[in-house]
């Protein structure tokens, strides 16, 4: 009996790359970074030391709201928003609002969310609202707004170092921009969000025999 023995050699062995993307119910492609990565949007460039403008006069109905932009594409959750929320010690009853605000009007689009809430103000603490649970979902630009129910302080505060135009609105009766009443500051309003979907970066081995 003749016994036959095989020798296969390998001709090269490659190794590539292979991204497994998740996609949102928009269809629109996540991050590169193979994990959901949280963010925080703001306009102020605040910390804490610094000097402060508060707007004097707002009664019960009026609002006050920031414009934030996630980074990336597709869709976000909102999981907290974080306002300065100061000039008086006093304990006040709000209501926080959201609305998606992609068409870049004064006017806001549609209505997201809203609860009530009661802040205790501070000049020098930040106000921190846990969303996580509320599963707030959107796409692109949205508005954070926060409507009164009494009359002056605690306040909604503001920074002084300058101003990112058509990003802050005031409500009273009707939208406006904060421009046209004051063009250094801007609202102390900050929202930390996550991306609902993201790459998976695997490797894959190819053998050539």
């Amino acid at each position: 009996m003749v016994k036959l023995r095989w020798s296969i050699p390998i001709a090269c062995v490659c190794v590539l790359a292979i991204a497994l993307t998740t996609v949102a119910q928009d269809g629109a492609v996540g991050s590169p970074m193979g994990v959901a990565t949280e963010e925080i949007l703001q306009n102020d460039t605040w910390d804490p030391g610094e000097s402060l403008t508060i707007i004097s006069g707002l009664v019960p109905g009026d609002m006050v709201a920031s414009r934030l932009t996630p980074s990336g594409p597709g869709s976000v959750q909102i999981k907290m928003v974080s306002l300065l929320f100061g000039g008086a010690t006093t304990t006040e009853e709000v209501i926080m609002r959201i609305w998606e605000d992609n068409a870049g009007t004064t006017a806001p689009g549609t209505q997201v969310f809203s609860d009530t809430y009661q802040l205790t103000g501070s000049s020098i603490a930040m106000q921190e609202i846990d969303l996580e649970d509320e599963n707030i979902v959107v796409t692109g630009t949205f508005r954070v707004g926060i409507e009164y129910t009494h009359s002056g302080a605690p306040s909604v505060l503001l920074d002084s170092d300058g101003q990112i135009p058509t990003r802050n609105f005031i409500f009273s009766g009707s939208w406006m921009y904060l421009e046209s009443f004051f063009t250094s500051e801007d609202f102390i309003i900050r929202a930390t969000v996550e991306p609902t979907h993201y790459y998976v970066h695997l490797p894959l081995v190819l053998a050539n025999y």
